[in-house]
């Protein structure tokens, strides 16, 4: 079962990530959808993006976010999420963060990303 509102999307999406679940958390994209892990790098489709997650999700680290605003149309809906994710690399600090832009669409079988800028910048 997807996620049957913007908010819930992204309940989803972090439960599933503290869990190293990232099967779950590919079954809440488009199959088509275009993912920007780095800004300037956009990825497309399940396999890249399976592999980027399961990179971070590999690092141990944790993942910290807060929902912001979600603008709605109908239809669609605008998520705009602030996180950090803090790991430890070989004894070395490791720190990332932004505010991820996500465009998501109401499908039959829930609410889907389209597009997921992870740090809002392209």
């Amino acid at each position: 079962m997807g996620a049957t509102t913007p908010d819930q999307w992204w309940e989803i999406w972090s439960e599933s990530f503290d869990k190293g679940d990232v099967e779950t958390i590919l079954r809440l994209y488009d199959p088509e959808a275009t993912v920007v892990p780095n800004p300037g790098n956009p990825i497309r489709g399940m396999d890249e993006l399976r592999e980027t997650l399961q990179t971070y999700v590999a690092m141990g680290g944790v993942l910290k976010a807060e929902q912001r605003e979600i603008v709605r149309g109908p239809g669609v809906a605008a998520s705009y999420i602030g996180w950090t994710f803090d790991a430890d690399l070989a004894g070395e600090p490791f720190h990332l963060e932004g505010v991820a832009t996500v465009m998501l669409a109401d499908r039959p079988g829930g609410w889907v990303a389209l597009i997921d800028d992870f740090y809002g910048q392209g």
